[in-house]
């Protein structure tokens, strides 16, 4: 006796196999953010974490970090649809900004954000509405989540500690993001500040060459980029941590809470 499988069946198998094969591929990481995580831009005295990641995990990585970006420029730009269109299911996103977004709206009305903590304020320029930080990471995640894509959220880099000292509200914003939509959170800010505190003034300080307390070296774009590698060993939930290849990774304990 023949068995003739319904049509319905046949689809839904071949559905399930294409499934697995897709989650057979290794994923690619997507990286949106400023300078602190951008190249070069032809000065080769700085460099960003984005560029130095590769070292530390297995996959494949596109580095789309603007230098002078906002959440804002990023949005206005087109740069989240374009990662939103380049993603295949299950491939990982980490979405970073703050240095920029700290200037207010005020001082740089091209490109700032609208000054707020919730979803909803709105600003205006030129006859444009002008979100807030939250607003435009909160639209991040959610297109890119409907192309399937795994979000990573994380504050942005801490400025030279010995230099100047801030706690910039971007790093309580992106955490509050992060919490609300579930993510994982890459705790930048305080990951790096133990880090840069082991190491000392003096280490620290070459790592912020041409005087100013920003933007790392080749040398500081590494310990940010080992950074990013230890808080995915340290959550169960990270979509990195199967892929990261080094576990001796820097600050050398976990940063939680």
């Amino acid at each position: 006796m023949k068995f003739h499988a319904p049509l319905s069946l046949l689809g839904a198998c071949v559905a399930t196999v294409q499934a697995y094969a897709v989650r057979a591929i290794p994923p690619t990481l997507y990286i949106a953010g400023d300078s602190t995580a951008a190249k070069d831009d032809g000065n080769l005295a700085l460099l960003g974490w984005g560029e130095k990641i590769g070292q530390y995990l297995s996959i494949p990585i596109v580095n789309n970090a603007i230098s002078g970006a906002t959440t804002r420029s990023f949005t206005e730009g087109g740069n989240f649809t374009d990662i939103a269109s380049a993603v295949k299911p299950g491939d990982i996103v980490i979405i970073e900004f703050g240095h920029n977004d700290n200037s207010t709206f005020s001082e740089n009305p091209t490109t700032g954000d609208c000054p707020g903590d919730d979803l909803t304020t709105t600003c205006n320029y030129n006859g444009t509405t002008v979100y807030t930080y939250k607003r435009y990471l909160q639209d991040a995640v959610d297109l890119l989540r409907s192309r399937h894509a795994r979000v990573i959220v994380a504050s942005q880099t801490p400025d030279n500690p010995f230099a100047i000292f801030t706690i910039p509200v971007y790093v309580q914003y992106a955490a509050d993001i992060a919490i609300a939509n579930h993510l994982p959170y890459i705790d930048h800010f305080r990951l790096l500040l133990v880090t840069y505190y082991a190491l000392g003034a003096d280490k620290t300080n070459d790592l912020y060459p041409l005087d100013q307390h920003v933007h790392t070296s080749p040398e500081g774009a590494d310990y940010v980029a080992q950074a990013v590698a230890k808080s995915a060993l340290c959550d169960s939930t990270s979509p990195l941590k199967p892929f990261v290849t080094n576990t001796t990774v820097l600050p050398s304990y976990c940063v939680t809470g």
